[in-house]
C-alpha cells in the first residue's frame, strides 16, 4: 500500500535520500544479501525516526508496524479478511496481510480434518478477531509472500499457565465438545489438564451452539479469575466488554492479544500520546490509532480511557495498542466489515474539505449530510447570509459560542438568539445542542463571526431577499429585518445583514400592534428606496404596496377624517390570480380560525374561507383545516378564481377602519381555491357562488367558532361566509355514549375555534333571509355528505356577469364551453358496454378519454375472477397509464385508482404492495394511502384482511405531519374492539407528535372513545383535559396511565 508522506507533492532532500537508501537497501535484499544482525527491534527501537523529548520515553517502541518487523514468537490480533479453500487471509495492524494454512488451526481440527463435514467457511466469519503467532517471517526472496501464523492455543498460549490468568483476560480456545448448556473449550495448557467452559448465554450470534464445529477456534475472555484448585475456567464469548481488573498486579507476559487495558494519559507528542498501564509499563498510541473524538485535538484528553493490546512481543519493548471503539468492540463483526452498499472498493464518492493541519500536512474532510450542504468551515469562508450548522459551546449571559467547521467559531448576541426577546432565554438551550444560524457579519477588527439564530432570518421564505447592501435594485424587495432602536419622533431604526440599516417612519407603524416593534422583535419590511451615496434607505409595510402600481391608481376614498385616499386596482370576477397568502382573516364578518387573507395582483383584498379551499373532503372529523392551510402556505402564493366584489356590511366598524388603513380600500374579493371551481368554464354566479340551498335532512361540513359574548348553552359554527349554523345543547349528543348533559362538562372545552365538525340540518331560519341554518351533530362515518346542488337541479339565477375587458393579471383565459361532469361519463360507460371489442373500438378513436378507460378496467375486473381476466386487466391498465396525455393530476389520480380497485378484487397481497408504491410515486401519496384503506375496509373479506388494512394504517402515519392519520387509526381499532392496542397508539401518538398538539390529540381520542369505545375511559380522558386548562398540567404518557389506571405497554 503506497502511502502519500509530503502534501503537496514534492518533499525536501532529506526524504529523497532517504527513498534513495531504502531503494538500495531493497536492491541488496533482492541480490541475496542477508540484513545485518544489528536490524534487531531492540535496534531499531533506539533508532527511531522522531526524537525522543523525554528520555523517560527513550525505551517506548513507537514505530510503524512492517511486515519485516513480525517475526517468530510476536504475538498479534488479526481479522480474517478473506477465506479461501486451503488457507485463510488475516489482516493486523496498519494493514499487513498473514497467511493462515488449514494446519495452523488447531490439533484437534487437524486430526478431523478427514472425517469433519465442516470446511473453513463454516469456522471463520468475515470481519472475525482472533489472535496469533508468527510461526514462518516473510521471505525476503518473494517479496508477494506472507507471514505464516498459527492461531492453534497450544502455540499462541504456550507460555501461560492457568493460575497467571487475570479476570478479562483474552485468549484463543478450541471447542472440543459440545454440550446441551454449552461448550467444553481447549485453552492449550500442556503441563496442565484444566479446561474451559462457555454457557450458551455468553456465545454471541455468529458462534451460537448449533453452528459450533469440534476443532473451532474462537477468541473468548476469562470471567472469573481462577485458583490453584480451579479444574474448570469460567469463558465468555462477548469479548472487549471489560478491562483487566485494575486492582491485579500483572506484567507484560500476561497481556494477551485482544485484551482490554485501562490506559492513562501522560504526554501529548505531535503524532500521538504517551500512556501508561496499571502494572507501570509506558506504550504510545498514534494518532490514527485514538477514538475519533480525541484524534483532532488529543491535546485535551485527561481522563483514562481503555485501549486493546493489538501486537506483543515477549522479552521486548514491542507493546502496540489501539483506542478505537470499533476495534475494542472484539465480538461485533459488523464493526470490522465495509458496508458493501455504499462503500465498495473501487467506488467513487463526494466529500468536503473542512479543514487543513499544516504541521500534520493533511486535508481533514467529511461526508455527513449537513457538512456536504455547508459552506461554512472557516472565518475566511464566511460570508453574510450563510448558512451553518454549528454546536453550542458555551451559554453566557450576553450569548452563545457556536463551534462549526474546523474548531471555528462564532458568537449569537442574545438579541439574535430568539424571534421574540426573552428574559431567561438560556433555559431554551444547552451545550452540546445543534443550533441552524446564519452569518449576520463579520466583526474586521476582531475577526469573529457574528451570527444569528433567529428562526425568521434563518428560514427565508421564497419570496424575500436578503439585504446586505446598499443598492438600487434592492428597491421593491421584501425581507426581514430586527428592530434594534426606537429613534425620537416614532421612527425605527432596522438591522440587515452585514451591518446594512433602514429608518421605518412613524406613518409606516399604523395597524402594528405595539408587542411586534419591541427591540429585538423580527418585522418583514419592504424597501421603499435607497440612496447608495448617503447609505440611506427608507421602509415600509409590505402589505401595503406588494403588486400596488400607484400610476395606475384612479379610484379614491374620502375617510372620517376627509382624507381623499386612492383605492387600488380591483380584481375582476370569474377569472383567476396568482394571490399571496397572508395570513388569518383580521377585519371580521367572519372568524379568523376558518379565513385566510389574501393579497391579489393591484392590492386587491381577497377574503378564502375553509368551505373553498381544495380537497376538504381529505380532512377527517376533529381536524383544522384553516389551520394546515395556513402553516403550510402562509407568504406563499396560490391559484385562485374570483368570486364576487363586494362591499360588505356585516363588517364590524373595526373592520372597516382597520381595512381602510392597511389596505385604502372598503372592498373584498370572495376567493375560492377549489378545483372543479378553477376548472369551471361557465361564468356564472349562481354555479360558483357559496352555497345558498339547505333542506332539511342534509348533511354539511360546519366549522365551530366561539364567540365571547355567548352566554347560552348553544355552539356557534361556519357553514360560508352567507350562513350560519346553530347548534343547542341537546343537539350536541352524538350517541348515546356521549353524555354532554352533565353540567360539569363545559361545551368549549370539547370544541376548539375552526374545529371541522359535521351536522344534520334541522330547520332554516327564513325571517332572517335564509342566513341562520339549525343543525344537530351527526357522527360523519355513519352518513353520507350531502353535496352543493348540482346543474341538473332546479336554481334560481341570481346574477350572471359577461366581462370580455382584457385583464393583465389573468391567469387562464376562460372559455364557454360546456363539460359533463366525469361521473356521469363512467356510469353511462359502464351500463351501455358490454364487450372488450367495444371498448377497444371506443379507444381506437379516444385514446384520451379517461372515463372509457376507467370502465375497461372495471368491466376486466368485474367480469369474472379468473387469472387471465387479472391479467388482461393489467394489461388495459398499463396501456392507460403509457397512452394518455394526461392534463391534470385529477386524471392521473382516477386511473390509479381503477389500478388499484383491480389489484384489490383480484390480485394478491404482493401485487397490490408493488401498484401501491407505483401509485404513490406517482400520485398525492396521502390520498392514495385514504383510498385503498378505505376500499379494502369495503371488501366483504375486510375482517380476513385486517393485518394488511393495520399496514397501509402503519405506512399513513410514518407518510403523513398531522394528527388526522392517528384519529382515522384510532377510529378503526374501535369499530374493530381492539381496546389493547388503541392504548398502545395514544401512546405512539404522545411520543411522536409535538407538544402543542397533545391537548388536540387527547381531544380526538376521548371523542373517539365516546362514540365507539370504552364511556368511562372517555370521561376520564375529559377530566385530564379540564385539569390541564385549569392547573396546566403536562399531557404526557405518565399522566395518562395514572388517570386510566392502567399500565400502557409498548411494542
Amino acid at each position: 500500500m503506497c502511502t502519500e508522506v509530503d502534501f503537496p507533492r514534492g518533499g525536501s532532500s532529506k526524504l529523497q535520500a532517504s527513498l534513495q537508501t531504502d531503494w538500495k537497501e531493497a536492491v541488496k535484499q533482492s541480490r541475496g544479501l542477508k540484513r545485518n544482525s544489528s536490524n534487531n527491534i531492540q535496534d531499531l527501537s533506539k533508532k527511531t525516526p522522531v526524537e525522543n523529548d523525554d528520555e523517560g520515553y527513550a525505551d517506548v517502541f513507537r514505530q510503524n508496524m512492517s511486515i519485516e518487523l513480525l517475526s517468530q514468537n510476536t504475538r498479534g490480533l488479526a481479522f480474517v479478511k478473506f477465506i479461501g479453500e486451503i488457507d485463510v487471509t488475516l489482516e493486523c495492524i496498519d494493514g499487513i496481510r498473514l497467511t493462515l494454512p488449514a494446519d495452523k488451526i488447531s490439533r484437534i481440527f487437524n486430526s478431523q480434518m478427514s472425517t469433519t463435514r465442516a470446511n473453513l467457511n463454516n469456522i471463520f466469519h468475515r470481519g472475525q478477531a482472533l489472535a496469533f503467532t508468527v510461526v514462518n517471517e516473510k521471505s525476503g526472496n518473494n517479496v508477494n509472500s506472507n507471514c505464516v501464523v498459527s492461531i492453534c492455543p497450544y502455540e499462541v498460549n504456550n507460555y501461560l499457565i492457568p493460575s497467571s490468568l487475570l479476570q478479562n483476560t483474552v485468549l484463543n480456545g478450541i471447542v472440543s465438545s459440545i454440550e446441551e448448556k454449552g461448550a467444553i473449550v481447549d485453552l492449550g495448557f500442556s503441563s496442565s489438564s484444566v479446561k474451559g467452559f462457555v454457557q450458551a448465554e455468553h456465545l454471541p450470534s455468529y458462534l451460537q451452539l448449533d453452528k459450533l464445529f469440534i476443532g473451532q477456534v474462537a477468541l473468548f475472555s476469562v470471567r472469573e479469575r481462577p485458583n490453584k484448585e480451579t479444574r474448570v475456567i469460567k469463558l465468555t464469548g462477548f469479548v472487549g466488554l471489560d478491562a483487566l481488573d485494575g486492582n491485579d498486579n500483572f506484567d507484560q507476559k500476561q497481556l494477551m492479544p485482544g485484551t482490554i487495558v485501562q490506559v492513562t494519559p501522560e504526554k501529548n507528542v505531535l503524532n500521538g500520546l504517551f500512556v501508561s498501564i496499571k502494572n507501570g509499563q509506558k506504550a504510545y498510541i498514534r494518532k490514527i490509532h485514538l477514538p475519533p473524538r480525541l484524534r483532532l485535538d488529543s491535546s485535551q484528553v485527561l481522563k483514562p480511557f481503555r485501549a486493546c493490546v493489538v501486537c506483543i512481543q515477549p522479552h521486548s519493548s514491542m507493546l502496540v495498542l489501539n483506542a478505537h471503539p470499533d476495534i475494542i468492540a472484539l465480538s461485533k463483526l459488523e464493526k470490522r466489515l465495509l458496508p458493501d452498499s455504499k462503500f465498495t472498493i473501487g467506488s467513487e464518492h463526494s466529500f468536503r474539505v473542512i479543514g487543513y493541519s499544516s504541521m500534520e500536512r493533511q486535508l481533514n474532510v467529511s461526508m455527513k449530510k449537513s457538512d456536504m450542504k455547508q459552506s461554512v468551515f472557516s472565518v475566511e469562508t464566511a460570508v453574510p447570509c450563510a448558512k451553518l450548522n454549528g454546536t453550542i459551546k458555551s451559554i453566557r449571559d450576553n450569548g452563545i459560542i457556536v463551534e462549526f467547521g474546523d474548531g471555528c467559531t462564532g458568537f449569537v448576541c442574545a438579541m439574535h438568539v430568539l424571534d421574540k426577546p426573552l428574559e431567561k432565554w438560556q433555559t431554551r438551550f444547552k451545550k452540546g445542542q445543534k443550533l441552524l444560524c446564519r452569518v449576520l457579519f463579520i466583526d474586521s477588527t476582531s475577526n469573529k463571526v457574528m451570527l444569528t439564530s433567529k428562526s425568521s432570518l434563518v428560514k427565508k421564505p421564497g419570496n424575500e431577499k436578503f439585504i446586505t447592501n446598499f443598492d438600487r435594485n434592492i428597491e421593491g424587495a421584501i425581507s426581514t429585518g430586527v428592530i434594534i432602536k426606537h429613534l425620537e419622533g416614532g421612527s425605527l431604526l432596522i438591522a440587515f445583514f452585514n451591518r446594512i440599516t433602514g429608518l421605518m417612519r412613524p406613518n409606516e407603524l399604523l395597524g402594528l400592534p405595539e408587542a411586534e416593534t419591541q427591540v429585538g422583535c423580527c418585522i418583514k419590511v419592504r424597501v421603499q428606496s435607497v440612496d447608495p451615496t448617503l447609505s440611506q434607505m427608507l421602509l415600509e409595510q409590505p402589505i401595503r404596496a406588494i403588486g400596488i402600481e400607484t400610476k395606475k391608481q384612479k379610484k379614491t376614498l374620502i375617510t372620517n377624517s376627509q382624507k381623499i385616499i386612492s383605492l387600488p386596482k380591483l380584481a375582476k370576477p370569474f377569472r383567476i390570480y396568482t394571490a399571496q397568502v397572508i395570513g388569518p382573516w383580521p377585519y371580521g364578518g367572519t372568524s379568523s380560525a376558518t379565513t385566510a387573507e389574501l393579497l391579489l395582483p393591484g392590492g386587491s383584498v381577497g377574503r378564502l374561507h375553509v368551505c373553498e379551499l381544495n380537497d376538504l373532503s381529505d380532512y377527517s372529523e376533529g381536524s383544522f383545516p384553516m389551520q394546515l392551510f395556513l402553516e403550510q402556505n402562509t407568504g406563499k402564493t396560490i391559484n385562485i378564481k374570483v368570486l364576487s366584489v363586494s362591499k360588505r356590511k356585516a363588517f364590524p366598524v373595526k373592520g372597516k377602519r382597520l381595512l381602510e388603513e392597511r389596505r385604502k380600500s372598503d372592498r373584498i374579493v370572495e376567493c375560492t381555491a377549489r378545483c372543479d371551481k378553477l376548472q369551471e368554464s361557465r361564468r356564472k354566479l349562481s354555479i360558483l357562488n357559496y352555497r345558498s340551498v339547505f333542506n332539511p335532512g342534509n348533511v354539511v361540513a360546519v366549522f365551530i367558532v366561539s364567540k365571547s359574548s355567548n352566554t347560552t348553552n348553544h355552539i356557534f359554527a361556519e357553514i360560508n361566509p352567507d350562513f350560519t349554523a346553530i347548534i343547542s345543547r341537546e343537539n350536541i349528543k352524538i350517541n348515546s355514549k356521549l353524555d354532554l348533559q352533565n353540567s360539569e362538562v363545559s361545551i368549549d372545552d370539547m370544541f376548539d375555534n375552526g374545529e371541522l365538525r359535521f351536522g344534520k340540518v334541522i330547520g332554516v331560519n327564513k325571517t332572517n333571509r335564509g342566513r341562520i341554518v339549525v343543525l344537530e351533530l351527526v357522527d360523519a362515518s355513519n352518513c353520507v355528505l350531502d353535496e352543493e346542488p348540482t346543474k341538473n337541479e332546479t336554481i334560481k339565477v341570481t346574477a350572471e356577469y359577461k366581462d370580455d375587458s382584457s385583464d393583465g393579471n389573468t391567469l387562464i383565459e376562460d372559455s364557454d364551453d360546456d363539460d359533463e361532469t366525469v361521473e356521469e361519463e363512467e356510469s353511462e360507460i359502464a351500463e351501455g358496454s358490454g364487450s372488450a371489442r367495444e371498448f377497444e373500438q371506443i379507444l381506437l378513436t379516444s385514446p384520451n378519454s379517461i372515463s372509457h378507460w376507467i370502465g375497461y378496467i372495471m368491466f376486466m375486473a368485474r367480469k369474472s375472477t379468473s387469472k387471465k381476466n387479472y391479467t388482461l386487466g393489467k394489461d388495459v391498465a398499463e396501456r392507460a397509464l403509457k397512452t394518455i396525455a394526461f392534463e391534470s393530476d385529477n386524471d392521473l389520480n382516477r386511473i390509479w385508482r381503477a389500478y388499484l380497485h383491480l389489484e384489490v378484487l383480484l390480485g394478491n397481497e404482493k401485487s397490490l404492495k408493488e401498484c401501491f408504491k407505483r401509485a404513490c410515486a406517482a400520485t398525492d401519496p396521502l390520498k392514495t394511502h385514504k383510498y385503498l384503506i378505505d376500499l379494502l375496509k369495503k371488501q366483504p373479506n375486510a375482517e380476513g384482511r385486517e393485518m394488511e388494512i393495520r399496514r397501509y394504517f402503519e405506512s399513513l402515519i410514518k407518510k403523513s405531519n398531522e394528527i388526522e392519520a392517528w384519529f382515522a387509526f384510532a377510529r378503526h381499532l374501535l369499530q374493530q374492539n381492539d381496546s389493547i392496542q388503541i392504548l398502545q397508539l395514544l401512546r405512539r401518538a404522545i411520543q411522536c407528535t409535538e407538544k402543542r398538539k397533545h391537548l388536540q390529540l387527547i381531544k380526538g381520542f376521548a371523542r373517539l372513545e365516546a362514540q365507539f369505545g370504552d364511556v368511562e375511559r372517555s370521561k376520564t380522558m375529559q377530566e385530564l383535559i379540564k385539569n390541564y386548562k385549569e392547573v396546566g398540567k403536562q399531557i404526557d404518557v405518565q399522566s395518562l396511565e395514572r388517570a386510566l389506571g392502567a399500565r400502557i405497554e409498548q411494542n
